[in-house]
């Protein structure tokens, strides 16, 4: 089946939903705003909270403000990133 987890910030509490859709569905529903950007095949961002993007090894990961987890950054996309996100290593 097609769900979708949106992670999102309420106040300083993040925040998950589940939602049964694509990923390529809400891709195209937040084409209008362009501070979202997909990083990978499983994940779309919000560029405003990009904190850093980090080199690991031969692979990418993005760091969210105040998120503990990592975002992968697939080869794909990564030049799209490098544009948006301060670079750490």
């Amino acid at each position: 089946d097609n769900y979708v987890a949106i992670v999102f910030r309420e106040g300083s509490v993040f925040k998950k939903q589940l939602l049964r859709n694509t990923l390529k569905t809400i891709e195209h529903q937040l084409e209008p705003y362009t501070f979202f950007i997909r990083c990978h095949r499983i994940c779309i961002v919000n560029t405003y909270f990009i904190n850093a993007l980090d080199k690991v090894d031969n692979n990418h990961w993005i760091s969210i403000k105040q998120f503990d987890e990592k975002i992968p950054v697939s080869r794909q996309y990564l030049l799209k990133i490098k544009e948006v996100a301060p670079c750490q290593g």
